[in-house]
């Protein structure tokens, strides 16, 4: 029952007039005619009032409004509760996917960069090696030298016979290093040992790659 219809039934079973309720809460006629139609309603202070005269409890003058405000209450915070769950629930499925998406990514990447670096395949290098037997005041001295299609000189080593390295001009091997021509290199070589009274014939010629 709403809280007009509670006064007004409360005042007919007391029979009691509109007047006489309105001289005793010191109000108008009309106050107590706009609450009974619930148009208006009394303050807390006028309410209490209304309570006394009727020899009820404030509880049970406001009883149903109260039962019915903390019903909306409840249930609107049940809708609060449930739509905060709601967005809980897709913000969370939202984060479990978008880091799921995350690590799938990163699994897919490592895979797939590891699959590139397997099937890259290096370039093959096309190799010409020739060997040098040199002879120089009775000790032999052998060079090997491996060069590129366009003889650029790729490794060159010596004295694989076993010769006195001692014997052998340090300063001339040092200048060979000047030389990234296999072509100017062998010209070098030769041309050191014949002008100093020795020898030096290639032995030996072969190609392969890498």
């Amino acid at each position: 029952m709403e809280l007009g219809n509670k006064i007004f039934s409360l005042r007919k079973d007391a029979k009691i007039s509109q007047e006489q309720l309105a001289e005793k809460l010191n109000v108008t006629r009309q106050t107590i005619s706009n609450w009974e139609l619930g148009q208006t309603t009394p303050d807390i202070i006028q309410a209490n009032e209304i309570a006394k005269i009727f020899n009820i409890s404030l509880d049970e003058l406001m009883e149903n409004d109260i039962k019915e405000i903390l019903t909306n209450k409840i249930i609107n915070t049940e809708k609060s509760v449930h739509s905060i769950i709601k967005i809980l629930k897709i913000l969370l499925i939202t984060i479990i996917c978008g880091l799921g998406i995350f690590i799938v990514m990163n699994i897919t990447t490592l895979v797939l960069n590891n699959v590139n670096e397997k099937s890259v395949i290096p370039p093959s290098k096309e190799l010409t090696t020739e060997e040098f037997k040199c002879a120089l005041n009775g000790q032999i001295y052998q060079y090997v030298i491996s060069y590129d299609k366009n003889y650029h000189v790729d490794n060159y080593v010596y004295n694989l016979s076993g010769g006195d390295v001692n014997l052998l001009d340090f300063e001339f091997w040092n200048l060979l290093a000047e030389y990234d021509d296999a072509r100017e290199m062998i010209s070098k070589i030769k041309t050191y040992y014949e002008d100093k009274g020795g020898t030096c014939e290639k032995i030996r010629e072969y190609s392969y790659t890498l």
